[in-house]
Order: structure tokens, then C-alpha cells, then sequence
């Protein structure tokens, strides 16, 4: 039986919890601005929400010693993907202008 580290279990959840406030902080604070956009508001919070995501998993969660020239391109795509299901699924009741982008 392979060993569950529970405290990587911890500390993803934990990152997982400061990527969503980060994600939610900057798309309200760029709508609540005046941005006139919301999908490219979001698609900002997606890019800010990524680095930190990536950096913090990278280092926390996974401990990877791997190299980011690696890595990265494999968190980008597998990241990208859930952006791009996330934008096919949600444009049909999207109710926001410019929001049929993909």
C-alpha cells in the first residue's frame, strides 16, 4: 500500500483556498472598477490565479525539485484546458456582453 502524505493533502487544500480568493478578489475588483468586460476579467484572475498557483503547488504541495521548464508547460496545459471546458461550458448562460469569445 503506497503512503499518503496527509500533510500534502493539507497543504493543497490550503493552496487551493488562497488560488479561489485570489481568483474572486481580482475579477470582482476588476468588474467592480469598471471593467467592461467580465470574461477577460476573469481570464486576468485566471493569469494571476495561475502563477501564484503554479509557484505554491510547485513548492508546497508537490515539492517538486523538477525543473520549470518542464513543469510548467505541463501545469499551463493542463490548466489552459480546464480555462478553455470552463469558458465552452458556461457561454450559453452567460449573460455578460463580449462573454462568447471562445
Amino acid at each position: 500500500m503506497r503512503y499518503i502524505d496527509l500533510r500534502s493533502i493539507v497543504v493543497f487544500g490550503i493552496v487551493g483556498v488562497l488560488i479561489t480568493l485570489i481568483h474572486a478578489t481580482v475579477v470582482i475588483a476588476l468588474i467592480e472598477i469598471g471593467f467592461p468586460y467580465p470574461f477577460l476579467a476573469n481570464t486576468f484572475d485566471f493569469g494571476a490565479g495561475f502563477l501564484v498557483s503554479y509557484f505554491r503547488h510547485h513548492q508546497f504541495s508537490s515539492q517538486s525539485g523538477a525543473y520549470h521548464r518542464w513543469t510548467m508547460p505541463q501545469f499551463l496545459t493542463i490548466a489552459g484546458f480546464g480555462l478553455f471546458l470552463t469558458r465552452r461550458l458556461s457561454t450559453p448562460w452567460s449573460i455578460w456582453p463580449g462573454s462568447a469569445i471562445f
